[in-house]
Order: C-alpha cells, then structure tokens, then sequence
C-alpha cells in the first residue's frame, strides 16, 4: 500500500493500537524519536481470554468490557497510560466495530496483509524485527493481524465517505475572534444572561470589528482577550464542534448569536477566510486527503461513541489534567492546576493546507 496515510497510520499502530483518537501523525513522530517505545508492539494486544472472575467495567450497547482486557493493556502499555484511559479507548474501540458491523462494511484481506508487510518493512528499516518483537512479548500474529484489521477497516470506511470537496473545505481555513463568558464559576443562566447582554450592545455598534475587540478585552474569560479575542487562523476540527462548526458559517465581518460550548457561552466574529487553493490541493492530494481523513477521524470516534449506549461501572477517576500515573497500580497522581478556558480540543498537522 503506497499511501501516505497508511504509513502514518500503521506506524502509530504499534504504539498504541487503542489510542486511535490522538493524534497519529504526533504519535509517528514521537515514535521515531523514542526507541524504546516505538518498536512496542505490545499495545496491539487485546486479550483472547477472559478470566471467569473478570469484572464487568463497562457496556457498550450490552457487550462487556472486562477488567482482565484493561489490566492487560495497562501491563503492556508498562503503565504508561492511566487505566481511566485504557477503559475510554476500548469502550470507544468497541462502539466503532460495532457502527461497522451494523453498516455492514467489509474490506478485502489484502489491504490488511499490504498494511501488516509495510509496517513490518519500515521496522527492518529500523533494524528491528517485528515478528521477534511480538514473540518476545507474546504477541500472536492472529491477535496483531486482528488489530491491524480494525485500523484498516476505519480508514478505508472514513476515505470513502470523503469527497475532494469535502477535504477542501475542511482543510480551509478562517480567522475568528470570540468572547467568553465561562460557567466554570457563574451559573449557567448567569453566564448566558451576561453574553446576551453583550451581543446586544455589539449588534448597534457602528464599528463591529472595533466594538468587538474592546468588549473582548473588556468581558472575555479567555486569555485571547488580550489580543482583543483574536484566536488566529484556525481549520475545521481544531476546535470544539460546536464554535468550529458556527465559526465556519459565519461571512467575513458576521457576528454569531450566543454559542453554548463545555467552556461557556461564546460571541464568534469571523474576520477572514483562508481557502485552500485548488491547483495547490490537485497537485498533491493524497497528502491533503490523509490531513483531512485524520482529523475526521477523531470526530467520527467521538460522535459514534456519544451515540453508543455505554454504561460505566468502574470507580477509575477522569480528570480533566494529565497527571502523572503510578507504574504499578494504574492510578493517577494528585495533580490540580488552575485551568483556564482553551478551545481548541486538538492540534493538527493539517497547516500545510494554508
């Protein structure tokens, strides 16, 4: 297989098969720098045997997540990865072979074999023998192939569901500046009180660029407000669904009405529109289609598996910093910084669209 994205996407599978919803384009690079992670096959096991005793930890749509599959990933992951977070990655694995299965979407053994030669051929390259690397850690080419399979299978589902329209459009850009007002120590009602308040003082301005600004710097819960709410240049799918998909509605000079958010309630003006040139894009769209696939990956995992019925029974917790983890029990360590109000949710390779 020659394409692009099957490289990028096959190299990060041995880093961390279940961690398909980060960013794979970051997990290759920082594969190639750590050699002692990235010859880790071991994150593409899942367990072929459950124990009898193994707790029920979730359900997703009725099958079970077991105690004895998280504990085994965990083991393999050498605690590098909470277990709060091994648990959110299978239920989401889980939700999306189910989506397939119902779609009834299949894919031809070879793509899978193609997938498993080239990344067993850039590992030679790194004087690295895959298949030693499994048997040292008890990996059998049945499990990994499985695991390689479900990779494939998304991808090529996710492609074929993308037009060069679409990816022109995703991998356009727009320029926007918002003001926040954050429900993180208001009520909710407080909060879009406060911001209705303030569209309406904006929709008489006679300078609505200028008035913006000032009131951003004004009444903004965002560290942006000290370039006037200015966010810069920003693509589809690096920021929360919500403010991406209102900011790419919007005209250049056009303010949004209130948009609800997980951080608060946000006014949004669009101030300039950066699309991604059609020769530019002809000329090499197999790289612009794998940015664009890739960043239509993580919002496909999420909306699937908010659609999912999963049921939780675990007591892991779900912090919202990335503490650090205890090797030997899984846990997270006591780490509470002062968190600010960040909109974009991930970062992109996607800049060379621009």
């Amino acid at each position: 297989m020659t394409k692009s994205i099957s490289r990028k996407l096959g190299i990060a599978l041995l880093i961390m098969v279940t961690a398909f919803a980060c960013n794979l384009i970051a997990a290759e690079e920082k594969a190639a720098d750590e050699k002692a992670v990235s010859p880790d096959a071991k994150s593409a096991v899942q367990p072929s045997k459950e124990s009898k005793e193994s707790k029920v930890l979730a359900t997703v749509n009725g099958v079970a997540i077991k105690e004895d599959e998280v504990d085994l990933l965990f083991e393999h992951l050498e605690g590098r990865m909470p277990r709060s977070h091994i648990l959110n990655q299978l239920i989401q694995k889980k939700a999306i072979e189910q989506f397939l299965d119902k779609e009834k979407f299949t894919i031809e053994e070879k793509l899978v074999d193609d997938e498993i030669a080239l990344i067993t051929d850039v590992y030679a390259k790194r004087n690295i023998d895959l298949k030693a690397k499994m048997k040292e850690q008890q990996i059998s080419e049945e499990e990994f192939k499985r695991e390689i399979k479900f990779q494939v299978r998304l991808r090529e589902y996710l492609e074929g569901k993308t037009t060069d329209n679409e990816v022109m459009d995703g991998l356009s850009g727009v320029r926007a500046s918002h003001i926040l007002i954050a429900t993180a120590e208001i009520k909710e009602e407080d909060a879009e009180k406060k911001i209705k308040e303030i569209e309406e003082g904006l929709r008489k301005s006679e300078n609505l660029k200028e008035a913006f600004a000032e009131a951003a710097g004004k009444y903004s819960d965002c560290p942006s407000k000290a370039k006037g709410g200015d966010l810069g240049v920003f693509k589809r799918g690096t920021m929360v669904k919500e403010f991406s998909d209102v900011a790419f509605s919007l005209e250049v000079g056009q303010m949004s009405p209130p948009v609800k958010t997980k951080f608060g309630y946000h006014l949004i003006l669009v101030t300039e529109r950066n699309p991604l040139d059609k020769d530019k894009y002809e000329k090499d769209k197999e790289k612009f289609k794998a940015q664009y696939v890739q960043m239509k990956t993580l919002q496909f995992v999420a909306d699937t598996t908010e659609k999912a019925e999963v049921e939780r029974f675990d007591t892991f917790e779900l912090p919202n910093s990335k503490p650090g983890v205890d090797k030997k029990t899984g846990d997270e360590k006591e780490n509470k910084p002062d968190e600010k109000p960040v909109i974009k949710d991930s970062k992109t390779d996607a800049d060379d669209g621009k």
